[in-house]
């Protein structure tokens, strides 16, 4: 009987209502914590019955379980009340063991820890520049891209179009877009727009582009080649060894490349990690939020590309890992890049559908082969029969078929290439060939074509007969770029 009367005390202690809490976490933490305690209370009752039978081993047996789960709970309350805002390492909030609603906090004490270290600041040297309209109009069509993209197109600008609007839950997206914004700006994540100039390039090109980017560390996805490497999650030795060789590889043979890949298990962060290893620079892109890492395990990879690379997401705080976010979060694995590379996939697979968005963007798309009977490699295979991907065996092999210089070609001035080459161009194709040689990114047709005040038709066809000869190089979006024979 005492030890009912005991547990109906916690019972009753656990319904006093805490102030610091918001009503309606106190009122389901009351009901909760009540509701269990008097079940714990009523199951005391049990060890009566058994002590009239006389089983002896039952009885001690049976206290002695219930007498752990009592002192848990005690101990529970009694760190509750002592410390009801427990901080957590990987992100997360919680209040009284719950997670805020909607990414964001009704309490005062501080909304979200960063998983990254305090050091990890340095590794932010650009300023933010978002906006507030952009990040509202991002969260008020956080579901509907397409209409985003739209009004951003016909307006011109997120406050031009935010003045334009007449929806529901407006006001609801300008506090979060203020809370997103103080939250940033706390933890040095970058935001990027649309209207911003440093906005990835290729990214840019993609018809479903992300409207905002949220970056942490010395992200320059724009700088020098960019290679996607992606695969299977349970890659073999053979696999890992592959994306090792080439990551090594590319490092070694060309004088700036970038390493993009999601920060999942297997092919992944070995990706990563050789990235690391060898200082090149490296983008994880996660399926959720800066506030955390996932898999939380791979933290220290995560921390480590910071210093040469960093993390690069569309998903604000608060946003938590969900299977539709992997498969949204692909298209920008494979828009940052100028080459997408599968290393391992089995016949059904995340990395085929980044793939295959590869290969709507118009990237080049490679696979490594595998044996018939190696399920890991019946992906790759399946791609290269059906011809979406180019076969390749290392790092050589791409490096030819993108056209790109190793550290071992000489590159020779402008004139110098361009000799023996004039005769047999005409003046404007001469013309052409040079503004493309001065423009390091290339050059949109549009561009050339109001420069030089020529018919679209006559360098569009100028343009093709330079590709035929290897002058130049078309890439996705109607650019134009030199390219050395």
């Amino acid at each position: 009987m005492p030890a009912v009367l005991v547990t109906a005390g916690i019972a009753l202690l656990s319904l006093w209502e805490n102030p610091q809490l918001p009503p309606s976490i106190a009122a389901d933490d009351k009901i909760a914590h009540g509701l269990m305690y008097m079940c714990l209370a009523v199951a005391w009752l049990v060890p009566i019955q058994v002590h009239l039978r006389k089983r002896k081993l039952l009885l001690l047996t049976y206290c002695a379980v219930w007498a752990c789960v009592t002192a848990y709970g005690v101990l529970m309350e009694m760190l509750q009340l002592l410390y009801p805002y427990p901080n957590r390492r990987d992100g997360r909030c919680i209040c009284r063991r719950r997670r805020c609603a909607g990414g964001t906090c009704h309490l005062s004490h501080p909304r979200l820890n960063s998983p990254f270290p305090d050091e990890a600041a340095k590794y932010n040297p650009f300023p933010l520049s978002a906006p507030l309209y952009d990040i509202a109009l991002s969260f008020l069509y956080r579901t509907r891209l397409r209409k985003n993209l739209a009004l951003l197109d016909h307006y011109g600008s997120a406050e031009e179009a935010w003045k334009h609007l007449d929806e529901p839950n407006m006001q609801s997206s300008w506090e979060r877009a203020e809370r997103e914004m103080e939250w940033a700006e706390a933890h040095g994540i970058r935001i990027w727009t649309l209207a911003d100039e440093a906005y990835p390039y290729r990214l840019r090109q993609c018809p479903d582009r992300p409207v905002l980017l949220y970056s942490k560390g010395n992200v320059r996805p724009s700088d020098g080649h960019v290679v996607s490497i992606v695969g299977t999650r349970r890659p073999t030795e053979r696999g890992v060894e592959l994306t090792q060789h080439l990551v090594h590889d590319l490092h070694d043979r060309l004088e700036s490349v970038t390493i993009v890949s999601g920060g999942a298990y297997g092919i992944d962060i070995a990706a990563h990690r050789t990235a690391i290893k060898e200082g090149i620079p490296t983008i994880i892109v996660p399926a959720h939020g800066l506030d955390r890492i996932y898999p939380y395990n791979h933290r220290p990879e995560a921390v480590a590309s910071l210093e040469h690379g960093g993390l690069l997401t569309e998903f604000p705080s608060g946003t938590e890992p969900m299977p539709a976010y992997f498969v949204q979060r692909n298209r920008i694995v494979a828009g940052l890049a100028d080459a997408v590379v599968v290393v391992e996939s089995r016949e059904r697979g995340g990395s085929l559908i980044t793939a295959q968005m590869a290969a709507d963007y118009s990237r080049d798309l490679f696979a490594f082969p595998g044996r018939p009977s190696d399920p890991s490699s019946l992906g790759c295979n399946q791609l290269i029969n059906r011809h979406k991907a180019q076969l390749i065996d290392g790092a050589d092999d791409l490096i030819e078929a993108m056209g790109w210089k190793t550290r071992t070609e000489v590159s020779q001035p402008v004139q110098t290439q361009l000799i023996g080459l004039m005769d047999d161009l005409t003046p404007t194709q001469q013309t052409i060939l040079t503004k493309l040689q001065e423009a390091e990114e290339g050059m949109h047709i549009n561009l050339l074509v109001m420069e030089l005040e020529l018919p679209y038709s006559d360098v569009s066809s100028d343009l093709m007969l330079l590709e035929l000869q290897g002058l130049v190089r078309s890439l996705p979006g109607g650019i134009y770029r030199f390219s050395s024979r």
